[in-house]
C-alpha cells in the first residue's frame, strides 16, 4: 500500500550550496502585536548592495515544493513598503555581567571563585575594568594557556602582566585573586583550589614590583569580558561559572583573602570594600545585587545561565529557595545571545484594519531575499472570529537557529532522510554569533537551557522544510482555501494575558508541533475548555516540555530538559527554572501529562517516510459519526507532501496517563516501519525500546471526546496530518476529516450525553 507516494528522500535531497547564498537576513520586535502596536524591524545586509527594498506581505502557504498548492502570499498596501539603505549589523554575543562603576580605582583587591569549562583555546577575562583597545585600567584572566594573570596599564604606554605558572583545571572550583599597591607598586597574585589533592599543591602565588600605574576612569566593571572600546563591544568572554566576585579599594593582604570572600561586610577587609556581589539573589532577573552597601548593583547582559550550582553545594539540596548559597554562582557562556543588538532600520504601526493572521515583510536586495514573519492577533475591542488558531512561536523559538541538521547530515543521516542542508544550515555553520537554542549545547559542551527571538530565525521562514512554522501554514493555508474566518494568536501572547485572550474563541485549532508550553498557558487551555470551549489539536508532541518566559526580558523562555528526547540532561542540581524556581523537565513527569490535555501524548518519532492512519476500535461509535461524514472506509491520508498524514513524532493514548475514560480511539497508524523509535520516556528499563516494526506502542491514535460544558477535543496525534491536507487540491480524506471536526465544533449544539450513545 502506498508504494507510489512521494518520500522524505525524494523531496529532501542536499543541494549544491555555497556559504553567500543567503545575502541579508531580519527579525522584528516584537514577533507577536494587535492593532496600534510598534514592530521594530531590524535588517543586516550580507552583500554589497546599496539598497534593499520591504514589501509588507500576508502569509497563507509556505511550502513550495511542486507536488503541493503552491507557495501562497497576498502583497499588501504598507506605508513603509519601499527601498532602505543597505548595511550591514554587527552581531554581538556572549554573556557578561557588567556593573557601572564610575569611581577611580588606584589600589585595589579583586577576587572570584572560578570553575571554568574550556581553558586552553584563547584569553577570557574573569572580572576587572579594563579596555583592550587601549590596554587600560585592570583585568584578573585566563590567558590562552589556562594560567591566572594580572594585567595592568594605564592607556599610555604604562603596562604590566603577573601570570601564575600552573594553569587552572577545567571544571574545578578554584579562588583566584590578585592585589596592587600603587604606592608600594606591588602586586600579588594568588590561587587556591577547593579540591584537595596529594600530588598537587592547592595554592599557588607569585609578587612583582609593577612600575605602571593604573587607569580605571570612566571604565565599568565587567565580569566575564573586557571591553574593546566602549559598550556594547566586548571581547575575551569567559567559558565556566564564577561566585562570589569581590573588589576591594585597597591592596588586601592576599593572606586575607577568605575573609574578603567568606566576610566581606563584616570582616577586617570591610571598610575599603567596593563591592561584593551575590549571583543567589534575584536570579530570576537581570539584576546582580551588591552586598556591600555601597549600591553597586550590575545587570547581566545576553542570558548567562543563573540557578547553578556553587562551590558550596553537596548534593544535600536540589531547588535554590531551598538553599540559595548553594546556588551563588553565574555560568557564562561565549555563544550566550538575548539580542544581537541590531539598530532599528524601520518601524510599522500596526493599522487598525489590518486583520489578525500571519504577515511577513519580504526584503530583497537584488541577489536575494528573506522574510521576516509576524503575527497580528485580534485587538482587545475587536470582534472576533468564531475560530483561533495559535501559533507556536514557542516552538518556534525554543528551535531557533538550530543546528543540528548539519550535524546529523554529517552522521549520515541516521535517523531517515528528512534531515537535510538547506542555506539556512550552511549560514548558521559559518555565523556561530546567532546564538543557540535549546537544541544545541554551548560551545563549551554544556547544555543550553535559554532561547531568546532577539535574533533573526533561519528556520522560521517560509520556503522552508516542512517543519514547525512552514508546516503551521499548512492548516492556514486549508482554511483560507475553504473559506473559514480565523485569528491568529501566539503563545508569548497566552502566556502573558492567559485565558482572556481564548474567550469567545468556539474552536481553537493548534499548529503541527505545540511541543513546549508554560504553567499559565495550560492554565489558560484548562480554563478554556473548562468553560466550553472546543479544541482541536492538529499535530504530535504537543504539550511536552515545561518552560518559563522570561518577566524581565520579554520573548526570552527557559528549557531544562529531562527524560524526554534531548541533547544533554541539566547538571546534577540544576533541574529548576531560574525564571520562576519551579521544576523542569517533562510535563508527563510534573502532573500534567499531554494525555490529560488532548487523550493523546508523545509515543515515538522517526524523520523517515511517513505512513497513513486505518479504521480504529471506536470509529463506529455514534458519538464520532460526524468525524466520517463523506469519508471511506479505506486508509486515511497514504498520501501528502511528507508521504503520509502519519509520521515525523506520533502519539497515543495511555489511560495510566491521563486519558479519559471515554475517550474515542478512532484512527490507528498502520505498523510505522523500522525508522520509528519510541521516545525515551516510553522506554523504562529493562523494557526492549523495539522500533516500529516490532512495537505495538510505536503507533499514532486519532481521538476524540468530550469535556464539561459542552467541551470537546479531537487530536490527530502526528505531526504530519497537516501536510497531508493540501493533497488532490484539498479534496482528500484528511482534509474532509478536519473539515466535518471544524464544522461540528462549530455548530454550538451540545453534543450528546455519553448514556444517550
Amino acid at each position: 500500500m502506498g508504494g507510489d507516494r512521494p518520500t522524505l528522500a525524494s523531496r529532501n535531497r542536499l543541494p549544491a550550496l555555497t556559504l553567500n547564498m543567503i545575502s541579508l537576513l531580519g527579525y522584528t520586535d516584537p514577533l507577536s502585536v494587535t492593532a496600534g502596536d510598534q514592530l521594530d524591524v531590524k535588517v543586516s545586509v550580507e552583500s554589497e548592495a546599496p539598497s534593499y527594498s520591504a514589501q509588507l506581505v500576508r502569509l497563507y502557504c509556505g511550502d513550495d515544493d511542486p507536488d503541493g498548492p503552491g507557495y501562497r502570499d497576498v502583497e499588501l498596501d504598507s506605508s513603509v513598503n519601499g527601498e532602505y539603505p543597505a548595511r550591514r549589523q554587527r552581531t554581538r554575543c556572549g554573556s557578561y555581567v557588567h556593573v557601572p562603576i564610575g569611581d577611580e580605582t588606584n589600589s585595589f583587591t579583586a577576587l572570584v571563585m572560578v570553575w571554568a569549562t574550556q581553558l586552553g583555546a584563547r584569553e577570557q577575562v574573569l572580572m576587572g575594568r579594563w579596555c583592550a583597545q587601549s590596554r587600560r585600567g585592570f583585568a584578573l584572566l585566563v590567558t590562552d594557556e589556562g594560567r591566572p594573570q594580572l594585567r595592568l596599564g594605564d592607556g599610555v604606554g604604562g603596562y604590566a602582566e603577573l601570570t601564575l605558572e600552573t594553569p587552572l583545571i577545567e571544571r574545578e572550583w578554584t579562588v583566584v585573586a590578585a592585589s596592587f599597591d600603587v604606592k608600594e607598586k606591588t602586586a600579588e597574585l594568588i590561587s587556591h583550589r577547593q579540591a584537595f589533592s596529594p600530588r598537587q599543591p592547592r595554592s599557588h602565588r607569585e609578587q612583582a614590583f609593577i612600575e605602571t600605574t593604573v587607569d580605571c576612569a570612566r571604565l565599568p566593571l565587567l565580569m566575564g569580558a573586557c571591553l574593546v572600546g566602549e559598550l556594547p563591544d566586548t571581547t575575551a568572554h569567559f567559558n565556566g561559572k564564577l561566585e562570589r566576585p569581590r573588589l576591594s579599594g585597597s591592596a588586601v593582604p592576599l593572606g586575607q583573602w577568605r575573609a574578603l570572600l567568606d566576610q566581606p561586610t563584616t570582616g577586617i577587609t570591610a571598610e575599603a570594600l567596593v563591592g561584593a556581589w551575590d549571583f543567589a539573589q534575584e536570579m530570576g532577573t537581570t539584576r546582580v545585587v551588591d552586598q556591600s552597601g555601597n549600591g553597586h548593583h550590575g545587570e547581566t547582559v545576553n542570558l548567562p545561565t543563573r540557578a547553578v550550582t556553587s562551590s558550596q553545594w553537596d548534593g544535600t539540596v536540589q531547588r535554590p529557595v531551598d538553599n540559595p548559597g548553594h546556588y551563588a554562582a553565574i555560568q557564562l557562556h561565549d555563544d550566550d545571545v538575548y539580542d544581537v543588538g541590531w539598530d532599528t532600520d524601520f518601524r510599522f504601526r500596526v493599522p487598525e484594519n489590518l486583520a489578525s493572521g500571519v504577515y511577513a515583510f519580504r526584503l530583497r536586495d537584488g541577489s536575494g531575499e528573506d522574510y521576516v514573519p509576524f503575527f497580528v492577533r485580534p485587538h482587545a475591542h475587536a470582534t472576533r472570529a468564531r475560530i483561533a488558531f495559535l501559533a507556536s512561536t514557542a516552538t518556534y523559538i525554543a528551535y531557533i537557529n538550530n543546528r543540528s541538521a548539519v550535524n546529523e547530515t554529517l552522521e549520515e543521516m541516521q535517523w531517515g532522510s528528512l534531515t537535510e542542508l538547506g542555506p539556512e544550515d550552511v549560514y548558521l555553520s559559518a555565523h556561530p554569533e546567532l546564538g543557540v537554542c535549546v537544541y544545541d549545547s554551548h560551545a563549551d559542551g554544556t547544555p543550553v537551557f535559554y532561547s531568546s527571538r532577539h535574533r533573526p530565525i533561519l528556520n522560521t521562514r517560509p520556503h522552508s522544510k516542512p517543519w514547525n512554522f512552514c508546516a503551521d501554514l499548512h492548516i492556514i493555508g486549508w482554511l483560507d482555501r475553504l473559506g473559514y474566518n480565523v485569528d491568529v494568536i501566539a503563545d508569548e501572547d497566552l502566556d502573558s494575558l492567559g485565558s482572556e485572550l481564548l474567550d469567545g474563541y468556539a474552536v481553537l485549532i493548534t499548529g503541527t508541533h505545540p511541543e513546549y508550553w508554560s504553567a499559565p498557558m495550560l492554565d489558560a487551555l484548562d480554563a478554556y475548555k473548562s468553560s466550553g470551549g472546543r479544541l482541536m489539536y492538529l499535530g504530535g508532541n504537543g504539550f511536552y516540555w515545561r518552560i518559563s518566559f522570561s518577566k524581565h526580558l520579554p520573548g526570552a523562555l527557559e528549557c531544562r530538559k529531562t527524560g524526554g528526547v534531548r541533547l544533554l540532561d541539566p547538571p546534577a542540581g540544576e533541574r529548576c527554572h531560574s525564571f520562576d524556581g519551579e521544576l523542569g523537565g517533562l510535563w508527563r513527569h510534573l502532573g500534567r501529562s499531554p494525555q490529560k490535555n488532548t487523550g493523546v501524548g508523545t509515543t515515538a518519532f522517526g524523520f523517515a517516510d511517513c505512513g497513513y492512519f486505518l479504521r480504529g476500535p471506536d470509529s463506529g461509535n455514534p458519538r464520532a459519526a460526524f468525524v466520517f461524514e463523506d469519508v471511506d472506509d479505506g486508509p486515511i491520508g497514504d498520501f501528502g507532501l511528507t508521504g503520509g498524514a502519519v509520521g515525523l513524532e506520533i502519539d497515543r493514548t495511555d489511560r495510566a496517563l491521563g486519558t479519559p475514560d471515554h475517550c474515542l480511539v478512532l484512527a490507528v497508524s498502520a505498523p510505522m516501519g523500522r525508522f520509528y523509535v519510541p521516545a525515551p520516556e516510553e522506554t523504562p528499563f529493562l523494557h526492549p525500546a523495539l522500533p516500529g516494526d516490532e512495537n505495538p506502542n510505536v503507533r499514532a491514535e486519532m481521538v476524540f471526546y468530550e469535556g464539561p460544558n459542552g467541551s470537546a477535543v479531537f487530536s490527530t496525534g502526528s505531526i504530519s496530518w497537516a501536510a497531508s491536507l493540501p493533497h488532490h487540491d484539498y479534496d482528500n480524506n484528511v482534509s474532509q476529516i478536519t473539515r466535518n471536526v471544524l464544522d461540528r465544533f462549530l455548530d454550538p449544539a451540545p453534543f450528546p450525553a455519553m448514556n444517550d450513545t
